[in-house]
């Protein structure tokens, strides 16, 4: 795998893992939920989702169902700071991110036992979305069900990580505006993976993929490592070609190959 490519796989996987980001020790945590405004620096050009909804359609949905005084401060804080546009879903239907919460949702549901945050009619909805390719909602039905998720999704904060992370913190992995890769990544470089102690996950492979951005990404800017041209089909203990001094450099740029010996 190219470098280049190899570096992108390893950013996507990296932020994958934090959609399962865990504990924050910051004084966050005594978090109020204050009134935030509008966030109106994100429009149609450059919003991650280009479906939005507006406020009267948020404070509809929130004293229909009831929503708890709580979460519903949570609903309106988080559209206000996404400009309204969707978290969940785009023209292309389901996003990641709606799709990672929900089998991260399922997979504490099962791990626990715990059928206290059930939704049956938004797991139905959402079973369909991901395992039906023939399933659709109509467009009033995408707006109710973005609005259901994000409800679930603060009340599945609230039991999975109440005491332990602020749940608007834990919102910064649903992104808010379209993200450039390569930017991202030179700007997590830049600070060398520095100040992301507040991220570190419930997952212990996360420090150690951290530590290989850093590493592979260190490598690419030193040139790469050496595309190894195997001539022959095998090589056995005695054999001479430039294929295997290729392949001693390559892996010493990797630091799996310890000895000088270069010949």
């Amino acid at each position: 795998m190219h470098t280049r490519n190899f570096i992108k796989y390893i950013l996507w996987c990296f932020l994958a893992l934090l959609i399962i980001a865990g504990c924050n020790n910051s004084s966050a945590l005594e978090n109020k939920n204050p009134v935030i405004s509008r966030d109106t620096t994100i429009t149609k050009t450059n919003a991650y989702s280009n479906l939005e909804l507006d406020s009267a359609t948020l404070e509809n949905y929130l004293s229909t169902n009831d929503v708890d005084t709580t979460i519903a401060l949570k609903m309106r804080n988080f559209y206000k700071a996404r400009n309204y546009h969707f978290a969940w879903f785009s023209n292309d239907g389901l996003t990641e991110q709606a799709r990672a919460f929900y089998n991260l949702h399922n997979t504490y549901v099962k791990a626990k036992i715990d059928t206290s945050i059930f939704d049956k009619q938004l797991h139905t909805t959402m079973d369909n979305l991901v395992n039906n390719d023939s399933f659709s909602l109509e467009p009033a039905q995408v707006t109710q069900t973005e609005m259901h998720l994000t409800q679930h999704f603060f009340t599945y904060t609230k039991q999975v990580y109440e005491g332990t992370i602020d749940p608007a913190q834990l919102q910064w992995h649903i992104p808010k505006k379209k993200i450039d890769a390569v930017v991202l990544l030179d700007s997590l470089i830049a600070k060398n993976g520095a100040k992301l102690e507040d991220w570190e996950p419930v997952n212990r492979f996360y420090p150690l993929l951290r530590k290989a951005v850093v590493k592979y990404y260190d490598i690419e800017k030193n040139g790469g490592w050496p595309q190894v041209q195997l001539n022959d089909k095998a090589y056995k203990k005695g054999d001479t070609a430039s294929a295997i001094v290729t392949l001693k450099k390559r892996l010493t740029v990797t630091g799996e190959y310890k000895s000088e010996d270069s010949s």
